[in-house]
């Protein structure tokens, strides 16, 4: 499968971040960007993207400035859900010795196309780091996974303060618009953060690919690159024939026109264990994955903002963050073209 990379010069353009929010808005017919991480702050200003054009919103109300908060349309509540996150904010005396502190948000937004509000549901995935994507067969929003954490500080993650703890969750929730509700199936994933996930090409559940775990017995290697599919109440795993290579952080959406998952970069490892950004791309029809062959591809990076934009029938990619940390985050708009390979006639 052939595909092309489309760098879009706009007028205007977000300020350069990663970790941002995107997904596309049913309401305003646009594709919605929040928040991320520059400069060792969080962000919280909320850009639309028309499709040729971006352009900032001025909403009354927003989440607090923040970074890694996974997004996605509620059918049954016709909004977008924005799910916590990390605050941000450089520390430290002098450039030499600048560190970043963060702490962890655990709440829940709506955006209607034109305002924020705060959901405050009894019980929600209060974790970081989560994947989150549409289930079309159900029209509910699905969570797999993340880390735990306390609210104040991500000590919690690495060294959980209650004793037995493991900081990596598998846990599936399902949002109706208004309600979290914890699922358990009997079968899952295993535990991880900074996975993707996105709508199956089959038109019902979710497709779960990647991210990052803990240390296994027998197994050195803590990135994935395993797929799953959750289909409203069971996870099941697709082993398939080829697969990307193991990755954090890849981004992972759905295009309906070609009817296959579309997964882009992240960051993977060497040999030597050196981390190494990824700009490779690769299409999900159900049972296996294709490495698609690109003429042009954007720079390598991870926590990238990718969605597809369902007025104009294109994905969309926004900005992310180049290795080796710290690094100038980006803000450049990409457009992906895919070309269907036609059979040949017998």
């Amino acid at each position: 499968m052939r595909a092309s990379w489309i760098n879009i010069n706009t007028a205007t353009a977000p300020p350069p971040r990663s970790g941002a929010s995107l997904a596309y808005d049913h309401n305003s017919q646009s594709v919605i960007l929040f928040g991320g991480l520059a400069g060792g702050h969080g962000l919280n200003d909320t850009w639309s993207f028309d499709g040729t054009n971006w352009r900032e919103l001025n909403p009354r109300r927003r989440p607090s400035p923040r970074h890694s908060s996974p997004m996605a349309w509620s059918p049954r509540g016709s909004h977008l859900v924005l799910l916590n996150g990390i605050r941000s904010q450089p520390t430290g005396g002098g450039a030499a010795r600048r560190g970043i502190s963060m702490s962890n948000l655990h709440d829940t937004w709506v955006f209607d196309g034109k305002e924020w509000e705060e959901v405050r549901p009894s019980q929600y995935p209060s974790y970081a780091q989560q994947a989150l994507t549409t289930d079309p067969g159900s029209d509910l929003v699905v969570a797999f996974g993340g880390l735990r954490a306390g609210p104040k500080t991500l000590i919690g993650v690495i060294w959980p303060k209650e004793p037995g703890l493991k900081p990596f969750i598998d846990e599936t929730w399902v949002f109706d618009g208004s309600v979290w509700e914890k699922r358990v199936p009997q079968l899952r994933p295993p535990a991880r953060n900074f996975a993707t996930m996105a709508p199956h090409p089959r038109g019902s559940g979710v497709v779960l690919f990647g991210g990052q775990c803990d240390r296994r017995p027998g197994v050195d290697d803590r990135w994935l690159n395993d797929t799953w599919v959750f289909d409203g109440k069971e996870w099941e795993e697709v082993r398939t024939p080829t697969a990307p290579s193991p990755r954090t952080q890849p981004a992972l959406t759905y295009n309906p026109i070609v009817g296959r998952c579309v997964l882009f970069g992240g960051t993977g490892h060497l040999d030597d264990d050196r981390l190494v950004d990824l700009t490779d791309t690769w299409v999900f029809d159900g049972k296996d994955w294709v490495r698609a062959l690109t003429e042009s591809d954007p720079s390598p990076r991870r926590a990238v903002a990718m969605t597809y934009d369902e007025m104009s029938g294109q994905v969309v990619l926004f900005g992310g963050r180049e290795h080796p940390w710290p690094s100038t985050p980006l803000n450049d708009t990409w457009i992906l073209n895919i070309e269907e390979e036609s059979n040949p006639t017998p």
